[in-house]
């Protein structure tokens, strides 16, 4: 993934054999977990966790890597060519597909685009303005609204499925609040598709209030749907956009003459308060809806429909194994559950039990998912750190190793937040790979890009020891201290380059908000926003977007990776306050320079270039002042007038670049100073 992306196949030409032994020990694993299945009997839980085992081998292989460009894995050409299958099959009964013939099958298909409105909305709102930023108690909540989301999605594109008797692998996208679904075209498949909607616009709006709702964005296509799906999406797209305008419109009396449901339930919180201690996600499917009402484990409920969602902690404790906790969980309830699925969160090892839980009377499945969850946990407490504690976290003195006890907190804490989006997707799905694209590689792109955002976002997460508040789909909100966050941007950029082969076309744009730790978070949330939406705007050598707004500054991401590469360096040649030493700058001086940039700045944030060539002469004074004369700079060959003087005043004869400084120079700033107590 470290080469740039390529359209030439010839460089994609390998030795067949050589790919068929490199895959050896995949195949073998792959038909040890097969034979770990067997005992599952029921079709739809064969389907299922078949579907997953899929997903786990094969979406990192070509499907064809040494007769084409190998840009399609396997596993989503697999569950295309399933999804096909369960159209063209739909209208067939058992005895006509015996007789098969290709003429039978009609080629007729409907694009269906979910997406739940309002979700900005649901996760921020009705916040106590009395409650702050470090309480425990909102951090579970902006986490448990977060999850819910997800679990809702992936809920409401099952009862599609359910409804239309399809498959998982007629889902081509499920995350951040929207879906794809492929299905069947039939005679009364819009009456089904109606009445669907108002039964899950009428359950959230009971349960939830006004705030969350569904829209269907759909269209019928022939063999086009799957030559040219770009073509279609942006048609399914369209349709979606009007339908926001005609939201209820066939139950509007039912909305309006309704009771709306209570603006924030217990569901929310219970998500957030189990999620981080959770390795699996239960959902249940109930023989009777009020077998669950007094279940006080369950931390989504979709009662009306008979699915409830559980986290229980199955954390080995008290002689107690992970299996027996998950059995005993189940036998609880065994007379109850009509059928279950055990979802591994975050792990693709997910078949340790199907053999041992085998003699449950109900059919159950397995599964995995990635969700964006991580969360910095006291190990003095075991419960998620508050955003004050956050504040003080150097991620650094966790990758050394450590002798002392006390971790090495920062010298000057401070909230940070990170809000970021993706680029110009809708553009790539719709126009940026092809004229012609199949749904092989918008389901290969999607899939992709979510699990960057849902997967890897964890590991980095963890790394520089931030708190998700949520992370999927194609954008991330996090929480951490200031020097954290910085670190955490520039290698997630960098990570991502690598991850999308270094293709232009493929961006992300992010705010960065610096705060008290007591900050309300709906403040945090809306003033990050903001620097996000400014980054969005930013535009540069007929480029746009691809940035980052900081410290008042809105750069493309290589230049603000710079910008870190030489806050560090800034840093080191830094000196304490009130120790003097020659070959380092004072922290003053440093601030003075700071200050200096700000003034050439007009209150538009454009440059003041009279200014800016008048400072050049105190610079020099500046520097001269503290034994840095023009002699010296000009003959430096290496050290601080090399590396750090020379630097700043070629900058201050170039405009463009000047406000950029601001960035190291305020890192340093910030990292230099001192608490006071």
């Amino acid at each position: 993934i470290n080469e740039p992306a390529t359209n030439d196949t010839e460089k994609w030409k390998y030795d067949e054999q050589n790919i068929i032994k490199m895959h050896q020990p995949l195949l073998k694993n792959f038909i040890e977990e097969i034979k770990k299945i067997q005992s599952i009997k029921d079709l739809n839980a064969s389907a299922y966790t078949i579907y997953y085992l899929l997903k786990k081998y094969t979406s990192k292989i070509s499907s064809a890597g040494y007769k084409s460009t190998p840009d399609i894995s396997l596993f989503d050409h697999l569950r295309a060519t399933a999804g096909i299958v369960n159209c063209f099959t739909y209208h067939l009964n058992e005895q006509s597909l015996k007789q098969y013939k290709p003429a039978d099958v009609r080629k007729e298909f409907y694009l269906i685009k979910g997406d739940i409105t309002g979700i900005q909305k649901f996760i921020y709102s009705d916040i106590d303005l009395q409650v702050a930023g470090n309480s425990k108690g909102l951090s579970k909540r902006l986490r448990g609204r977060s999850l819910y989301i997800s679990l809702l999605t992936d809920f409401i594109a099952g009862q599609f499925l359910n409804k239309l008797n399809l498959y998982e692998a007629n889902i081509l996208y499920s995350g951040g609040g929207h879906f794809y679904i492929t299905a069947p075209y039939f005679e009364g498949i819009d009456d089904i598709i109606s009445n669907l909607i108002k039964e899950i616009n009428l359950f959230l709006f009971r349960k939830i209030g006004p705030r969350l709702g569904i829209i269907i964005g759909k269209e019928k296509f022939g063999e086009e749907l799957y030559k040219s799906a770009n073509e279609a999406i942006a048609k399914v797209n369209n349709n979606l956009n009007k339908a926001k305008y005609k939201k209820h419109e066939n139950y509007l009396e039912e909305i309006i003459f309704n009771q709306p449901g209570e603006q924030d339930f217990n569901d929310v919180i219970k998500i957030g308060k189990n999620l981080p201690y959770a390795n699996y996600l239960i959902e249940i499917t109930a023989k009777n809806k009020d077998d669950f009402a007094n279940d006080n484990d369950i931390v989504a409920s979709f009662e009306q429909f008979n699915i409830f969602y559980f986290l229980p902690n199955t954390k080995p404790a008290n002689k107690e194994t992970e299996e027996q906790k998950i059995r005993n969980f189940l036998k609880e309830r065994e007379n109850k559950i009509k059928n279950c699925k055990i979802i591994a969160i975050n792990n693709s090892d997910f078949l340790k039990y199907p053999e041992k839980l085998s003699d449950f009377k109900f059919p159950v499945s397995y599964g995995f998912r990635f969700i964006g969850s991580y969360a910095e946990i006291n190990s003095q407490t075991n419960s998620v750190c508050s955003f004050k504690e956050l504040a003080n976290i150097n991620y650094r003195f966790y990758l050394k190793d450590k002798k002392q006890n006390e971790p090495e907190k920062l010298s000057y804490p401070k909230l940070a937040a990170i809000c970021l989006d993706a680029d110009n997707l809708e553009s790539i799905f719709d126009f940026g790979l092809g004229k012609k694209t199949s749904f092989l590689k918008i389901a290969t792109l999607s899939r992709e890009l979510d699990l960057f955002f849902s997967g890897y976002m964890n590991v980095l997460a963890e790394k520089y020891k931030l708190y998700i508040t949520y992370s999927g789909g194609d954008d991330a909100f996090l929480i951490g201290s200031w020097f954290n966050i910085l670190h955490f941007a520039k290698e997630l950029y960098e990570n991502f380059k690598k991850f999308t082969c270094k293709n232009p076309g493929f961006s992300f744009s992010a705010g960065i908000f610096f705060c008290d730790d007591h900050l309300l978070i709906v403040k945090i949330a809306e003033k990050t926003a903001e620097l996000e939406e400014q980054a969005k705007n930013f535009c540069k050598d007929g480029k746009i977007k691809n940035a980052v707004t900081v410290f008042d500054c809105t750069l493309n991401w290589d230049s603000y990776c710079a910008m870190i590469d030489f806050a560090e360096k800034l840093l080191d040649y830094t000196g304490d306050e009130g120790i003097k030493n020659k070959e380092k700058l004072t922290r003053s001086l440093v601030h003075r320079l700071l200050l200096i940039i700000k003034s050439c700045l007009k209150r538009n944030g454009q440059v003041d270039t009279d200014k800016l060539y008048r400072n050049v002469a105190q610079l020099h004074y500046l520097f001269a002042r503290h034994g840095f004369t023009s002699e010296k700079i000009e003959n430096a060959q290496k050290g601080i007038e090399k590396d750090i003087i020379s630097v700043i005043l070629k900058v201050f004869s170039k405009e463009d670049i000047i406000k950029n400084y601001q960035i190291p120079l305020n890192y340093v700033i910030l990292k230099t100073r001192k608490l006071n107590k």
